[in-house]
């Protein structure tokens, strides 16, 4: 079953536990008509944690000693990287020393 939904809206279906629920239930989201986030507050969480423990459990994808600076170039030690563990690698693209430049970059920039 299919609600319509507008913007005057209290309630909301979440599509994943079909419950109706309160806005309140839900994560705010700038993307949305209604600035609130599809799933509620309970089935988001569920997944982030599910996914969360799938990368613990599994561990990173590509295993390797050392990597290639996406910024300055240089091959330096994984543990020269900063931890992503959304990465195959489990490392980002810069290393610790150009990722540091990079934020203070985009922080000057706001």
């Amino acid at each position: 079953m299919f609600l319509r939904q507008g913007w005057n809206d209290v309630e909301k279906k979440c599509p994943k536990c079909k419950e109706i629920k309160s806005l309140d239930d839900y994560h705010n989201s700038s993307y949305t008509y209604n600035k609130r986030q599809v799933y509620c507050k309970v089935c988001t969480n569920l997944a982030d944690k599910n996914k969360r423990d799938k990368y613990k459990k599994n561990g990173p994808t590509i295993i390797r000693t050392n990597k290639v600076c996406g910024k300055c170039n240089v091959d330096k030690k994984m543990e020269e990287f900063p931890i992503s563990r959304d990465k195959p690698d489990w490392r980002l693209a810069y290393c610790k020393k150009c990722w540091t430049e990079y934020v203070k970059a985009k922080k000057a920039n706001l």
